[in-house]
């Protein structure tokens, strides 16, 4: 009993709080000047796309949740305001439908994404078969000696004292 009790009042502040941000909408798209029209406007500009990113973030606890999506709502007005700038169409109203818009999308595919159906579990593919061990390959044979060049020595180079031809020169190189 005590958590119904409990679940209702969380229900009818956050409907209340969805009230209030669509009113901030529509007071911005219809250019009423009201003192209210701010705080609301500002309400609606965070909690729109906040809403639809914590939708798309059900993985996570209600924490991580409201802070990821807050951030993202911040990094998406920051986005809408920078490239209304950037073109030319900065207006309130221009900012506030852009930020309606791109919220419904959100909700809108995080509403088709929960509703898909699940996708079976593919089955597992046999294992494959082990592969046979390979033969181990056979010792190659030593290589032959090399028969020694013409004119020069054969064997170690240190058992043969350097020649004249192969003195180093006396002013070093």
């Amino acid at each position: 009993m005590r958590a119904l009790r409990s679940a209702r009042p969380a229900w009818l502040l956050a409907a209340a709080i969805a009230v209030a941000a669509a009113a901030g909408a529509v007071l911005a798209m219809a250019g009423v000047q009201s003192p209210a029209r701010g705080p609301l406007v500002l309400l609606f500009l965070v909690l729109a796309p906040a809403g639809a990113l914590a939708l798309m973030l059900s993985g996570l606890d209600w924490f991580a949740r409201a802070v990821v999506a807050v951030t993202g709502a911040i990094a998406v007005n920051a986005a809408v305001a920078e490239v209304l700038l950037a073109t030319g169409h900065w207006s309130a109203r221009t900012a506030v439908a852009a930020i309606a818009a791109l919220s419904a999308a959100g909700w809108l595919a995080a509403v088709l994404l929960a509703a898909r159906p699940a996708r079976p579990a593919r089955p597992a593919r046999p294992a494959r078969p082990a592969r046979p061990a390979r033969p181990a390959r056979p010792a190659r044979p030593a290589r032959p000696a090399r028969p020694a060049r013409p004119g020069r020595p054969s064997g170690p180079p240190s058992a043969h004292p350097p020649g004249p031809a192969s003195a180093d020169p006396p002013g070093g190189t």
